[in-house]
């Protein structure tokens, strides 16, 4: 997975100076089973075309010619379905067209995967509690 994660980060990064590739899903909480899936979302700026940057990121996939890919780019929520040959791992890529902000960074390395002692990110806080509106 590390190593799928490092090659998608490589070839986005050949395509835009400003996007990333995360982990998300239950891979990146460490709920996930031996024949879970990898779900990565990649962060482009703001401006960008969600389907079109899949369409680039398909093209730098197949060169590699180490996946079997299946293209969903007509979806709702379109993405980028991909079996290693070698190991038999699925994956998924899906693409956020939103300004990238900073996130939380936890006992993982920069893959978003959890570390050896396997411990899985911080959850986010919970929200403020509502706020009582007296009545007149």
């Amino acid at each position: 997975v590390r190593q799928v994660h490092a090659l998608l980060r490589r070839d986005v990064a050949s395509l835009w100076k400003d996007a990333e590739v995360r982990v998300i899903g239950s891979r990146a909480f460490g709920l996930h089973g031996k024949a879970s899936d990898t779900d990565f979302e990649l962060h482009l700026p703001s401006g960008n075309n969600g389907r079109g940057a899949l369409s680039k990121v398909l093209k730098a996939l197949r060169k590699h010619k180490l996946f079997k890919i299946r293209p969903i780019l007509k979806a709702k929520v379109p993405l980028l379905r991909f079996v290693d040959k070698g190991s038999s791992l699925t994956f998924d890529l899906t693409a956020s067209c939103r300004r990238i902000t900073a996130h939380h960074h936890s006992p993982q390395d920069s893959t978003g995967i959890p570390g050896p002692s396997g411990e899985a990110p911080s959850p986010p806080p919970p929200p403020p509690p509502p706020q009582r509106i007296s009545g007149d």
